[in-house]
C-alpha cells in the first residue's frame, strides 16, 4: 500500500485500497491494531493521496469497531468497513471519482478480473 501511495503522489492522483480477509474470515484485534498503526504512521503527504481503505468484514460488530476507531483515531477517518466486496468496491470507486481520479470499470467488472 505504501507503493500505491507513492505512485499516486508521483502521478498527482489518488488511490484506494480494498482489503478482504481469506474466506471472509473475521479480522482479529491484532490485525485491526496493525491497520490502525499503519494508517497512523503513514507520512501525511502519502496519506492525503488516499481515497480510503475499505475493509470487508462479515461481522456487524467488527464493522462497528472500525467505525469507533475512526472516531478515536483521526488518522483513520478514511478507513471504512463494508459487509461485502461489491459494497467496498463501489465505495472505493465513488471516492476515487469524487477526488478526480480516472476510474475505469464498474465493481462487477473489477470482480470479474480478480475472480
Amino acid at each position: 500500500m505504501d507503493e500505491a501511495a507513492r505512485r499516486a503522489q508521483r502521478e498527482n492522483t489518488a488511490y484506494a485500497s480494498v482489503a478482504i480477509s481469506a474466506a471472509h474470515a473475521d479480522v482479529d484485534a491484532s490485525q485491526r491494531r496493525r491497520v490502525a498503526r499503519w494508517v497512523r504512521n503513514m507520512p501525511s503527504e502519502l496519506r492525503e493521496r488516499s481515497a480510503g481503505v475499505y475493509i470487508v468484514l462479515a461481522s456487524p460488530m467488527q464493522r462497528g469497531m472500525i467505525s469507533a476507531l475512526r472516531w478515536l483515531i483521526p488518522e483513520m477517518k478514511d478507513v471504512f468497513a463494508a459487509n461485502d466486496i461489491e459494497a467496498a468496491l463501489a465505495a472505493a470507486l465513488a471516492a476515487l471519482t469524487e477526488r478526480g481520479a480516472h476510474v475505469s470499470g464498474t465493481p462487477q467488472e473489477i470482480l470479474s478480473y480478480i475472480g
